[in-house]
């Protein structure tokens, strides 16, 4: 065999030797083969701590802000998004999951309950909003457990409508005056049994809508 046939090859301190060119290369095959097993299983942990955040978050109601008057206020001044109107609620949507994610998980519901004393919703609203009872939300509450999908959806409509009226009239007490109050543009319903369907809920937001930019009531 000659020379050519040899490569050289580096082992420790101990010096260099050379290595026939079969053997080089089925010790190359082996280092690519280790580091695509090395690479599988960095990936397949990474997969694991994701599905595993997930577990975490589907289990527990997760960090809560409570909602006060400034909270909400807030929504007066700022740029309304599905994030800004969650978390102006004090409902905290983890880094990396989206507001949409979040409700397809479900609304932590001592959150929801924190935002609906705030805004004062009875127990009759409660039900035909969101379609809960009392009784119910008591019982998620005192599990720190999460709302269904769908609830969690008509919980969202609820906040998603308070939000824009306190943006539309610029003040909490203003835009829940009008949310409770019977409007004439709405053949005299109170904004908030409209929320109890889609259609109703867009007949909420084309007024708020007038309002911000007509000032029609």
């Amino acid at each position: 065999m000659s020379r050519l046939d040899y490569l050289e090859s580096s082992r420790g301190v101990s010096g260099s030797v050379l290595l026939p060119i079969g053997e080089f290369a089925s010790m190359a095959r082996k280092r690519r083969s280790l580091g695509q097993s090395q690479a599988l299983k960095v990936a397949l942990a990474r997969k694991k701590r994701s599905a595993a955040n997930i577990i975490d978050i589907r289990s527990k109601s997760g960090p809560l802000i409570a909602p006060d008057a400034a909270a909400l206020t807030s929504y007066a001044d700022h740029e309304l998004t599905p994030l800004s109107i969650l978390e102006g609620a004090g409902i905290k949507v983890p880094s990396g999951l989206s507001p949409a994610s979040m409700i397809q998980i479900g609304l932590p519901s001592v959150a929801v309950e924190n935002f609906l004393k705030r805004v004062k919703i009875g127990s009759a609203d409660l039900e035909s909003i969101i379609g809960i009872s009392e009784q119910s939300m008591r019982e998620k509450v005192l599990k720190r457990a999460r709302l269904e999908p769908v609830i969690s959806d008509r919980a969202y409509r609820l906040i998603d409508a308070v939000a824009r009226a306190i943006h539309a009239f610029g003040s909490f007490d203003g835009a829940m005056n009008w949310l409770n109050s019977a409007v004439p543009s709405l053949e005299g319903e109170r904004p908030l049994v409209l929320l109890r369907s889609e259609p109703g809920t867009r007949q909420i937001l084309s007024a708020l809508d007038r309002i911000e930019f007509g000032g029609v009531t």
